[in-house]
């Protein structure tokens, strides 16, 4: 039986299942890690069934996954246990590409915009909302409307947030607890930043177009190291490894730094290091994560092609002129999976 692979740009690991929102359609799969058995869960609400790219990160906490809208127009809090839906409603929900990174820090959600332009502050007791443009402000006069403010890759310390910027050479240092932040950078440095990593309490930053990172001690000192070179992945601990934009990084023994290549492959499309200390790492067929003890395990979610092709073509060519016709609607007037799959079903 022919199977259609469905991919993603960021995934996360909850209670011994890797969940993400698929790159190619609106829906949100799991993977059983015991198991490498695929699972669709459900789609976003007030999505159509074929958008595309509607999620960049996803946050499991407390049963519940929380989708940070990319394409999507909306927040999204999904409830494991219930199958329940929480919306949280943002302003200029049309913008494309608003979010790559976000987190939750003291029961607060925050969101870092990368074209929306804003870091958008929800309190999750309440789900009130507080937008904070002051630092996108600053950078318009460097924005050039396609690239995005930020993009991926933040960094928490000691309650500060550091993220780089990837239209100029400023670094985001914003204080969690009462809102304050200021923008660091080095003189005659006109590079700009795809991502940031911390180790050992050193900064390390991605140059964006470049194959260099930075090494930063927080202040003023600061030494490039060229990722001219790639080494196979030997196992070694995780703790050796730097999870930096696209790429997983290794410090050598002679203080230089190497892109490491897992399966033919040294850029992915994302990387993710745990909480426990495991890397998880994106592929464009397959996700990888890496033990604490360097072993590797691959997943892949697959489903029958017929789900979304046949039951005949007939049907799914049907079901999608109702879509963009709007006469197959749910009460949002968009479809959604559960309305898909069921209508297939029949």
């Amino acid at each position: 039986m022919e199977k259609m692979l469905l991919t993603s740009e960021d995934a996360v690991i909850y209670k011994d299942t890797l969940y993400f929102v698929s790159t190619e359609l609106n829906a949100i799969c799991s993977i059983d890690l015991k198991t490498g058995i695929s699972g669709f869960i459900d789609g976003i609400p007030e999505e159509d069934l074929f958008a595309r790219e509607l999620c960049h990160k996803i946050i499991a906490e407390d049963d519940r996954l929380i989708l940070i809208p990319y394409n999507a127009k909306k927040i999204w809090i999904y409830e494991l246990q219930t199958s329940l839906w929480q919306c949280i409603e943002l302003k200029n929900e049309n913008i494309e590409r608003k979010f790559r990174q976000g987190f939750i820090h003291n029961n607060t959600l925050f969101l870092i915009g990368c074209r929306y332009p804003a870091i958008v502050i929800i309190r999750l007791n309440d789900l009130s909302v507080t937008y904070l443009d002051t630092p996108y402000i600053k950078l318009q006069s460097s924005y050039e409307g396609k690239r995005g403010y930020f993009r991926h890759d933040c960094i928490i310390l000691k309650d500060t947030l550091y993220i780089g910027s990837y239209i100029s050479n400023n670094i985001l240092c914003l204080n969690l607890n009462d809102l304050s932040w200021e923008f660091k950078k080095w003189d005659n440095n006109n590079d700009s930043y795809g991502g940031i990593a911390l180790s050992d309490n050193k900064y390390f930053l991605a140059v964006s177009q470049k194959d260099t990172i930075i090494k930063w001690d927080g202040n003023q000192d600061f030494k490039y190291y060229s990722l001219s070179g790639t080494k196979r992945f030997n196992r070694s601990d995780t703790d050796q490894y730097l999870c930096l934009f696209e790429h997983l990084i290794q410090l050598l023994d002679d203080d230089s730094y190497i892109k490491i290549e897992i399966n033919d492959s040294s850029s992915y499309r994302f990387t993710r290091k745990t909480d426990d200390g495991r890397i998880i790492i994106g592929q464009a067929d397959h996700i990888l994560i890496v033990g604490q003890d360097g072993q590797i395990e691959t997943y892949q979610c697959l489903f029958p092609k017929e789900l979304f092709v046949n039951k005949t073509d007939k049907h799914f060519s049907k079901i999608h002129k109702y879509v963009t016709q709007n006469k197959m609607l749910t009460e949002n007037d968009l479809i959604g999976l559960q309305q898909f799959t069921n209508a297939i079903s029949l």
